[in-house]
């Protein structure tokens, strides 16, 4: 039985799989540790779990929710503080699918090749190929049928979607599932009557005249004679709404496009994909509120009674996701939890993301919406502030669905914009929304022009109704920087664990990273065999890298302020760190490892260029005094030491080094120099206090 894959669908499928051809670059840790390290760990054991997978401190200090749970109804404030406070903050839909890739590899005996790495990059192929497949699709219903090839080039030539989207980011599977949710939501009508501007020329959009169309200053009646001017013609069809007109075309053959199902089903599936999409991450909750409260206004308007039906429909769905999403959780942990309200509560009500950052309210405004919309700047802003002011106010073509999914975008970028922490990526889902605002803007200035044969790119923007500017600005624009961040920016990061994986700078028995935390991924790309215990003796672990894990006990009432991280401790004094702690393990602060315990040295040290040069001044009292080779001596009493005398006093030398992008483009000083290894033979001399 043959498979018929849409064309929708086929090309952005043949689009996106180049990207398997470029090498895999680091954008945020996220992406390994948010998806793979789990999933890997659940099939194959050997995986890093980050606090947000693991059962979280019980709050000192009550928040006012459930300080009024406990005083009026004891039993459920347990429940509560059992399932949401002590919870867990990440759910298993997402990384169930990569656990699932994994299980295929290992009975396939293929989790020790390539393929370990190259089978979760496919996943992301599909997600990002669906998701341009859904945005052409919601630009056929909420702009008309003529926009929806245009809607697919744009989500094809966005620099953020083409960087960021096939990666194993929830953000990723969040964007793709809010988009098709829209597309089988109950949007408002999208209305083909045209309205005149005063210039005789056919618009198509709200306030409409009696007429279905409007004739344009060049169009001749059936059986005129040839127009008596080529001028004029010109001068008509450049304030012609193409896409419009061809809205107007197929309301007068009776076509409708108010989406593929009835009514009752797309309520249904579009309940389902959202909320799905809540329950990975439940950041769109607002925008998603704010659809719904207008959708059951408009509906209790003309009958209150399909107004209760409605809200009920959806909470039935939604209810029935997120029971299936809690099974799943259960049937993986053995642990009863709803990570989206616990992901809420430490993150609204004990504002634990605030250690990774403060943001201003207006980060999005400044930093997000440049970065998401390059380089539609111009046609963005036309077209969304036509989207929001009133109909009769604007020329451009801002049809009622797109207009209602713009204002539910803002109040959903303004309810995000009042968090203490941003990130970029924190609006991706709304990233296809703001691509067909732009659509009314590129559409007016387009102006058609004969055709010239044999030139492909002609004929392409004349099918896609775009200027020659827009098209060539948006095709060629974010060429330059997306070949550099997804072939060299970050590419030593993941590169080095590959290197280790395959064996390239020999055999490792155990690993340590001093870098800063998550800058490489972990066993999902380095294997189980790599992370696993060195020596076999089943004694413990020798490959560990910084933890940076936020201030739990600080959100349940400590102080923030006096919390250090382990990359925290390894950067201010490194030097003293190298002497004290390495090889170590590192231990919980407030516990101290066992000094006599013999150490167990590891093959293989990652850092980055940087971290070598770090110095410390130190005193003929410290330990790291002997092991330096540069300034001072007897006479001072001091010599500076760095980490790179550190290591070559163990015994390590540099044997594998990767640039990993400029310098100065590293969002953190930390990252600078290029990925090094030092390796230690084993068995090998080394000078040790020991």
């Amino acid at each position: 039985m043959a498979i018929h894959v849409p064309p929708l669908l086929f090309i952005p499928l043949i689009l996106r799989a180049l990207h398997l051809l470029l090498p895999q670059t680091a954008f945020q840790p996220d992406e390994f540790y948010q998806s793979l390290e789990p999933a890997h760990r659940l099939v194959f054991g050997a995986g890093h779990e980050t606090w947000e997978w693991r059962d979280l401190p019980a709050a000192a200090v009550d928040d006012a929710f459930a300080a009024w749970l406990r005083s009026r109804a004891p039993g459920w404030a347990g429940a509560w503080d059992a399932v949401v406070v002590r919870g867990r903050m990440r759910g298993w839909i997402w990384p169930g699918v990569f656990a699932g890739v994994y299980r295929v590899l290992q009975l396939l005996e293929l989790s020790n090749t390539d393929a370990l790495v190259l089978a979760p990059r496919v996943v992301g192929v599909l997600v990002a190929a669906l998701t341009d497949y859904y945005t052409a699709r919601l630009a056929a219903r909420v702009v008309g049928p003529g926009a929806a090839a245009t809607a697919l080039f744009l989500s094809l030539t966005s620099f953020f979607h083409a960087h960021a989207l096939p990666r194993a980011l929830s953000t990723s599977p969040e964007t793709l599932l809010t988009t098709a949710a829209l597309v089988y939501f109950p949007l408002a009508s999208l209305n083909a009557r045209p309205r005149r501007t005063g210039t005789g020329t056919a618009v198509a959009g709200e306030g409409a005249s009696a007429r279905t169309k409007e004739a344009a200053p060049d169009e001749k009646p059936a059986g005129a004679g040839a127009a008596p001017s080529r001028e004029p013609a010109r001068a008509g069809a450049k304030r012609l709404d193409h896409v419009a007109m061809d809205r107007v075309e197929d309301a007068s053959r009776g076509v409708a496009w108010r989406g593929d199902e009835s009514a009752a089903t797309s309520v249904a599936l579009s309940t389902v994909l959202a909320t799905t999409a809540l329950c990975i991450r439940p950041t769109m909750a607002v925008f998603w509120a704010y659809l719904h409260v207008e959708r059951t206004v408009s509906l209790a308007r003309r009958s209150p009674g399909s107004a209760v039906t409605y809200v009920a429909r959806v909470l039935l769905y939604g209810l029935f996701v997120v029971a299936a999403s809690t099974a799943l959780d259960y049937a993986l942990t053995g642990r009863l939890a709803v990570p989206a309200l616990t992901f809420l509560h430490r993150n609204l009500v004990l504002n634990i993301s605030s250690f990774y950052g403060a943001t201003s309210p207006l980060y999005h405004l400044t930093q997000t919406l440049p970065i998401l919309m390059f380089p539609l700047y111009l046609p963005f802003a036309h077209g969304y502030a036509a989207a929001l002011l009133p109909a009769a106010r604007t020329r451009l073509d801002t049809p009622p669905p797109l207009r209602q999914l713009v204002r539910a975008a803002t109040v959903g970028v303004l309810a995000l914009s009042l968090s203490p922490h941003s990130e970029w990526r924190f609006l991706h889902a709304l990233l296809p929304v703001l691509l067909l605002a732009a659509l009314p803007a590129l559409f007016a200035a387009y102006e058609p022009r004969g055709p010239m044969l044999g030139s492909i790119p002609h004929t392409l923007r004349q099918y896609l109704r775009l200027s020659p500017r827009a098209f060539y600005g948006l095709l060629l624009a974010p060429a330059v920087p997306f070949i550099y961040l997804n072939i060299w920016h970050g590419a030593a990061q993941v590169g080095v664990a590959n290197a280790l994986r395959r064996g390239d700078v020999g055999t490792v028995r155990g690993l340590v990273v001093l870098a800063a935390c998550h800058s490489t991924p972990w066993a999902s790309h380095l294997g189980a065999t790599v992370t696993a215990d060195g020596d076999g003796d089943g004694d413990g672990d020798v490959s560990w890298f910084l933890k940076c894990e936020p201030p739990l006990a600080a959100a349940a009432g400590a102080e923030a302020g006096e919390h250090w991280t382990q990359d925290d401790l390894f950067y201010a004094r490194p030097v003293d760190y190298m002497a004290t702690v390495f090889p170590y393990p590192p231990m919980p602060l407030g516990e101290t490892t066992t000094s006599g315990a013999r150490p167990q040295w590891p093959t293989h040290v990652v850092l980055f260029g940087h971290a070598l040069d770090l110095a410390q001044s130190v005193g003929t009292d410290s330990d790291a005094y002997a092991m330096g080779a540069g300034t001072g001596g007897e006479e001072t009493g001091t010599k500076t030491v760095s980490v790179r005398d550190v290591l070559r006093y163990r015994g390590y030398e540099e044997r594998w080094a990767m640039w990993n992008g400029f310098d100065v483009l590293q969002d953190d000083e930390r990252k600078r120099g290029g990925v090094r290894v030092w390796v230690r033979e084993a068995g090998g001399a080394a000078q040790t206090s020991w």
